[in-house]
C-alpha cells in the first residue's frame, strides 16, 4: 500500500508551528544584516550549520544500524 502525502496539509502544519518573524523575509534580511554588522561571517555560519546537520544525520544512521540492525 502506497501512502500519498498531502502537501497542502503539511504546509498548513509548518505554517502553524513557524513564528511570524521566521516567515517574514524582511525580518530575516535585517537579522542577517545585524549579525554581519557584529562581525559574524554569515556564509561560514550557514555552511557550518548545514555541515553539522548533515554529519549528525550520518552519525545517527550508524547508531540506528548498530542499535536496531545489529
Amino acid at each position: 500500500m502506497t501512502k500519498k502525502i498531502d502537501f497542502s496539509k503539511y504546509a498548513i502544519f509548518v505554517d502553524g508551528v513557524t513564528s511570524d518573524s521566521s516567515k517574514d523575509y524582511q525580518c530575516f534580511i535585517e537579522s542577517l544584516s545585524s549579525l554581519d554588522g557584529k562581525g559574524a561571517n554569515i556564509h561560514r555560519l550557514l555552511t557550518a550549520a548545514v555541515v553539522i546537520s548533515a554529519e549528525g544525520g550520518e552519525f545517527m544512521e550508524n547508531v540506528k544500524n548498530i542499535v536496531f540492525q545489529g
